[in-house]
């Protein structure tokens, strides 16, 4: 008799195992982050900006319209492997209430309304306001050039999150003389 209510614990402990395995594993899919989302299709750009050593100043890239129904919702943006600079900080803005900005000195740009990254929204197909702009504040630290090889995102889009390397890139160089 003892046989059996302790074959009963072993199955009825290696069934709890199992369930806790297979919860697990859901819940780490659900915050796995994939590749290959909606701001993954974008073209390779590279950016010379003239900033002096010390001086800061503002990348401004303009991220793909949303063509879908549903909202991209931003969480993180950070620059990979910057080197001859610092990043002092990434935030968004709207482009079409602030103008485009490319390359400028200063960070942030004067007369920009800025937002953190995290939360800010790509707006769906047929919003008032179709971009989300991405301001990168930037301060060469070297008297030789400065880069940033590309730029990770971090995003939401309906029920799937997605982690993508924009192949955007940026160089400081000297000003003219």
């Amino acid at each position: 008799m003892r046989v059996i209510r302790a074959d009963k614990r072993f199955w009825l402990g290696a069934g709890l195992v199992a369930a806790l395995v297979v919860v697990g594993a859901v819940a780490v899919n659900a915050t796995a982050y994939h590749a290959g989302g909606p701001l993954a299709q974008v073209d390779e750009i590279a950016v010379r900006f003239p900033l002096e050593v010390g001086q800061p100043g503002t990348w401004g890239m303009v991220l793909p319209p949303n063509d879908a129904a549903e909202p991209i919702v931003i969480e993180s943006v950070e620059a990979v492997d910057p080197t001859g600079l610092d990043v002092i900080g990434i935030t968004t803005n709207d482009p079409d209430r602030d103008g485009g900005i490319g390359a400028v000195e200063g960070y942030p740009p004067r007369g920009a309304h800025t937002s953190e990254v995290a939360g800010s929204v790509v707006p769906p197909v047929g919003s008032a306001a179709r971009h989300l702009q991405l301001l990168i504040g930037v301060m060469r630290t070297t008297a030789t050039e400065g880069s940033i090889a590309s730029l990770r995102i971090r995003y939401s889009f309906g029920d799937e999150r997605f982690e993508d390397v924009l192949p955007w890139a940026l160089r400081t160089i000297d000003p003219p003389s």
